[in-house]
């Protein structure tokens, strides 16, 4: 015997299920809102520009000549190629050397050999400047007072350092010749006359005389045999 409390469960149940698969077939409807939905806020400064270049971009300079190919030596041909290289580098190398040598012993032989030649084309009174000469008309004037009393003065220093040697006094008579050259100072080379005291015979003589800063040096006073 069944109860009227089981019968109405089940009926229960049954109107749930079918509510469920009325839900699933049709589904409610979204509700609106009365209100449109809110605007985006515009900026009211318009985006920045770009800013273009005045200048093209540059362009791609293309070579006239097509790559190079990549060659690939085999390893033997390789080790021949760097063998051969080195010995060309060490040949060169020792012809460059031997040319160095010769070019410093010939530079040395030439500088020698224009001295040499300069030395023997360089005559003797390019060397030496004349400043008196008693008997020729051809250089400084004999008469010259301050030419003959500077080579007297030096022909009676001379004469001095002479008579200091030995143990005559000689006075000099005249001055034949006067030269001098430079050389690290004034050197005077003179030839002249001198007479022994108490005798009238003259003696040719040949003196040098240095002149340097503040003093005045005989090198030598010889007695020119005639």
């Amino acid at each position: 015997m069944v109860s009227r409390g089981s019968s109405g469960d089940g009926s229960k149940v049954s109107k749930l299920h079918d509510r469920d698969s009325e839900i699933e077939k049709h589904p409610p409807a979204t509700k609106k809102s009365k209100y449109p939905p809110p605007e985006t806020k515009k900026s009211k400064y318009p985006p920045p520009a770009t800013k273009k270049s005045k200048y093209p971009p540059p362009a791609t300079k293309k070579s006239k000549y097509p790559p190079p190919e990549t060659k690939k030596n085999p390893p033997e041909l390789k080790n021949f190629k760097y063998t051969e290289t080195k010995k060309r580098i060490n040949r060169i190398r020792r012809q460059l050397q031997k040319l160095e040598l010769d070019f410093k012993d010939n530079n040395r032989i030439n500088k020698i050999h224009k001295q040499i030649n300069k030395l023997e084309d360089k005559d003797f009174s390019e060397t030496y400047t004349i400043i008196y000469e008693r008997d020729s008309t051809t250089h400084k004037n004999p008469n010259n007072p301050k030419i003959k009393r500077d080579v007297s003065e030096a022909a009676r220093l001379a004469m001095g350092y002479f008579s200091q040697t030995c143990s005559t006094r000689y006075y000099v008579a005249d001055v034949i010749r006067a030269t001098e050259y430079m050389c690290s100072g004034r050197v005077l080379c003179l030839t002249f006359t001198a007479r022994p005291a108490g005798s009238q015979n003259a003696q040719t003589f040949k003196a040098e005389i240095y002149y340097g800063p503040g003093a005045a040096d005989v090198n030598f006073v010889h007695l020119v045999d005639t």
